[in-house]
């Protein structure tokens, strides 16, 4: 038997369901910037999971956010299901650097075409 066991050994889904909310599946955000469903994050082992993409409400509005985890986590095992989040990042980000020791990575996060809109609503620069 394994010490740990890997998410590929658990053929893991990444589906998960809290209370009143919908099925959904897990997507992570990598310290490369590229953005995996939890199923295929172990085929990146170079790679560490910096945070996942979690909807948030701004202006009526449902929109991506970037929950950017307080430990990174390694892509070869299971992450925490409920990881610690230091901020939820919106809109864009630069110098994000991977915190995962020896990495020495840095990505940029740039918002959706949905935060955007959503901002300028509020700002009251809409059409």
């Amino acid at each position: 038997m394994k010490d740990k066991l890997t998410a590929k050994d658990l053929n893991m889904t990444g589906s998960c369901k809290r209370p009143g909310e919908l099925t959904y599946r897990r997507r992570f955000v990598l310290c490369t910037g590229r953005v995996v469903y939890a199923q295929e994050a172990y085929q990146f082992p170079e790679a560490h999971i910096l945070g996942d993409l979690r909807n948030m409400t701004l202006e009526g509005r449902l929109v991506p956010s970037l929950a950017l985890w307080l430990t990174p986590a390694d892509t070869l095992h299971v992450p925490p299901l409920h990881p610690e989040i230091v901020a939820y990042i919106l809109a864009e980000a630069r110098l994000i650097r991977c915190r995962f020791e020896g990495c020495k990575r840095v990505m940029r996060w740039d918002a959706s075409r949905e935060v955007m809109e959503a901002l300028m609503e509020r700002w009251g620069l809409g059409e």
